[in-house]
């Protein structure tokens, strides 16, 4: 049954080599050994890519399976390449001397008790000779919490003079890899600012199309603040509807746990779009009379 439906569906069978390619590279390159097998697979990709090649032009039946073969070590050395390039491109070495960072604000603050975490992208380094190096890294940045950092927004510009450091994990017995977690996150690097050595150079400065997405989902957090929500009811409420995660408690995200439905809070803003669409969709023009008709004049625009 599962070979039959593999030979019904063939471009499955390719999500296999492909997988185990990302696999292997993800393990080798925190194990500090990605280095020397990079430098074996890329001369493998161009020799499978010629084979593979050269093999599509023969028309031998007897050996018709070398195309499938060489196609499956393909797309093991593809995946392993692609992981190990995006892996590669979040390494850098920052140093520990502080210097001056500018950075954009990629998603909302959050502010916690003596802090503001912020995730930024890192754009440009500015060194003590005022040799300046182009950035595009990813970084979490700790700023002391104060009425200035608590006014910042996403798509803000900031000069900032501080030092990053790798994430790194505090050793102790079973404890989650959090390094690695942020690393498959691209995050390169985390700061601690104080107070005094940052200033906003300029606000709203980013108008990509991430960025139009939180604006409006904080119009919409804005809302049902405005209604009197809060507390339990607007974490649910929120990551249920625009996926704002960040008001869960650990209560509520264990409750969901046990009980087993963890995965409702899984949802977005997105699913809840495109059910709206539909029962839109179906009540607006399923017709004019009769129940129809009644459901029609009870959608809300």
């Amino acid at each position: 049954m599962l070979f039959a439906w593999l030979h019904r569906y063939p471009f499955f069978r390719l999500l296999g080599p492909l997988i185990v390619g990302i696999y292997c590279s993800d393990e080798l390159i925190f194990q500090g050994q990605s280095g020397w097998v990079a430098s074996c697979v890329f001369p493998l990709f161009f020799s499978f890519l010629g084979i593979l090649m050269l093999s599509s032009f023969q028309k031998c039946y007897s050996r018709r399976w070398i195309f499938g073969v060489v196609l499956f070590f393909f797309c093991f050395v593809l995946g392993f390449m692609r992981m190990n390039c995006q892996m590669q491109a979040v390494e850098f070495a920052f140093g520990s001397e502080e210097t001056t960072y500018r950075m954009f604000l990629v998603e909302e603050p959050q502010i916690k008790e003596r802090n503001v975490f912020c995730r930024v992208l890192l754009t440009e380094r500015i060194d003590s000779s005022y040799r300046k190096t182009t950035l595009n890294h990813k970084a979490i940045v700790y700023l002391s919490r104060d009425s200035l950092s608590e006014c910042l927004g996403c798509g803000d510009e900031l000069i900032a003079y501080t030092g990053f450091s790798t994430p790194a994990n505090n050793g102790n017995p079973d404890e989650f890899d959090y390094a690695r977690f942020l690393f498959r996150h691209q995050v390169s690097a985390i700061g601690n600012v104080h107070t005094g050595k940052w200033r906003r150079i300029s606000q709203d400065a980013v108008h990509s199309f991430r960025q139009k997405a939180f604006d409006c989902r904080e119009r919409v957090l804005a809302i049902y603040r405005h209604l009197g929500f809060q507390g339990d009811d607007f974490a649910v409420l929120s990551a249920l509807t625009v996926g704002y995660k960040e008001g869960l408690s650990e209560e509520i995200r264990e409750s969901f746990s046990v009980s087993g439905s963890s995965h409702v809070l899984a949802l977005s803003g997105l699913h809840i779009g495109f059910l709206y669409a539909l029962l839109c969709f179906g009540f607006v023009y399923g017709g004019c009379r009769g129940v129809g008709g009644q459901w029609r004049c009870c959608v809300p625009y």
